[in-house]
């Protein structure tokens, strides 16, 4: 809890740096195509603009509107908090393992298949759908760079949600059922208040979360046919191929297939945690 708790923190603060910052375009070169950098009139402070427009360099321009100023502040914002939201997800492998152990009651195959899926959207497909090349050539199709930073900060922050309720739900929930605790009131009441928010906030939690992790897994597609990374091609010693952009096709058709059965899944739970519909 407080692992994601942090990282809502810093993507808020990240978020707030790197808009309010005056000083963007001189912090982060890489993101502006040097080709476009011009230097106002001596007697006025020196700063990057764009030069005039000409029909010669409208596509040119169109590229260069894409990746520079407002948006590339979410490509920065959200390589900000990528290590720490990785390093995170992927020490979450504890949940599968607490599962083995009967630490927890809960599946240790759905809790892998979880942690497989989630550390594969944010450790391979957001690094590869936000990159920049330094060269910035691109096919035009790898053009949104910035908009894929938008959905993987997007991904972060409802996974954080997510989490921020269901840890302090478990933690109350094992105060509250405890001896000592079942006649305090304060407790029991925190317990209702957080099963409530654990069994409603799914509702939109989930579809959201879902939709920009295919978001992104769709936006890593131009790369990995372009680019073929962690390809493996024949011949070689194991006598085995991969190909990764077939991977992702395949996880895409699959996503959905699993998420629309935890999804009913979780609406058998709350009718029986909660005896009901979301109300509206």
């Amino acid at each position: 809890f407080a692992a994601w708790l942090y990282v809502l923190c810093n993507l808020a603060a990240s978020l707030s740096s790197s808009f309010t910052s005056t000083t963007f375009e001189a912090q982060h070169p890489l993101l502006i195509p040097q080709d476009y950098l011009a230097t106002e009139p001596k007697g006025s402070a020196s700063r990057p603009v764009v030069p005039p427009v000409t029909w010669q360099k409208v596509s040119d321009l169109s590229f260069y509107a894409k990746t520079t100023y407002v948006k590339p502040r979410l490509i920065v914002a959200y390589r900000s908090i990528e290590s720490l939201a990785i390093t995170i997800q992927t020490a979450t492998i504890l949940e599968t393992i607490h599962a083995i152990l009967r630490v927890v009651r809960s599946s240790p195959a759905n809790n892998f298949l979880q942690w497989i899926g989630r550390t594969h959207v944010i450790a391979v497909a957001a690094t590869l759908a936000t990159y920049v090349p330094e060269t910035k050539q691109y096919t035009s199709a790898e053009q949104m760079p910035s908009f894929h930073a938008l959905t993987a900060l997007a991904v972060v922050f409802f996974w954080a949600i997510s989490e921020c309720i269901r840890y302090p739900w478990a933690a109350v929930k094992i105060v509250a059922d405890s001896e000592f605790a079942r006649n305090i009131g304060a407790i029991q009441s925190l317990n209702r208040v957080l099963t409530w928010l654990r069994y409603s906030a799914f509702v939109v939690l989930y579809p959201a979360g879902f939709l920009a992790e295919e978001a992104l897994l769709i936006g890593c597609l131009p790369f990995a046919f372009s680019r073929k990374p962690y390809d493996i091609a024949m011949p070689n010693a194991w006598n085995f191929s991969f190909t990764y952009s077939s991977f992702l096709l395949c996880v895409l058709y699959a996503q959905p297939v699993g998420f629309f059965a935890l999804y009913i899944h979780m609406f058998e739970q709350r009718y029986k945690k909660l005896g009901g519909a979301p109300s509206s």
